[in-house]
């Protein structure tokens, strides 16, 4: 992995995920937006070695934290790390060259993960909103649904140029 450009690629990311960019691309009055982050934190868990991909998630999992709008630091960056570790892991399991499986894979990663932040966000504190799961399964699969053609876009620039030795 070349940290470097990953580290500016990921500020970059951070920044779009944060902007006016993701609530002009939401759907309803709820704010149903794709999760940009998620996306990538996906096509690196499936595209990096296994060492890569856990550090990566975790990275990626701290972005998410400081750009989100619970202010709360940790949750994404645990989510985000245990999920990007379990995809990397079972990536063998499952061939990843299919739209139907990388869409798949988006959504419960999406699904999971904000069901766990939600999670994570109550006990930090205290308080614990049911209306907001819809709004995670929706989100989770809007994001699934952009994110393999978002993929198409960007595969052969991200391997260039972040990714040294790819384990397809």
């Amino acid at each position: 992995m070349r940290w470097k450009s990953f580290l500016v690629f990921l500020v970059a990311l951070t920044v779009i995920n944060a902007s006016t960019l993701r609530d002009a691309m939401s759907l309803s009055s709820l704010h149903i937006g794709p999760d940009f982050l998620l996306i990538f934190l996906v096509f690196f868990a499936i595209n990096c070695d296994r060492p890569d991909a856990i550090v990566v998630s975790f990275a990626i999992g701290f972005a998410a934290d400081i750009s989100s709008a619970a202010m709360v630091i940790g949750p994404y960056a645990i989510s985000y790390g245990l999920l990007g570790g379990a995809i990397s892991l079972f990536r063998r399991q499952v061939i990843m060259r299919r739209f139907i499986y990388q869409s798949m894979t988006v959504f419960f990663a999406g699904a999971i993960s904000g069901v766990l932040v939600e999670l994570l966000v109550s006990v930090k504190s205290g308080a614990m909103s049911l209306d907001t799961y819809p709004c995670i399964l929706l989100s989770a699969l809007y994001t699934a649904v952009i994110g393999p053609l978002i993929w198409v876009l960007v595969k052969r620039p991200l391997n260039l140029f972040f990714i040294e030795r790819a384990n397809l």
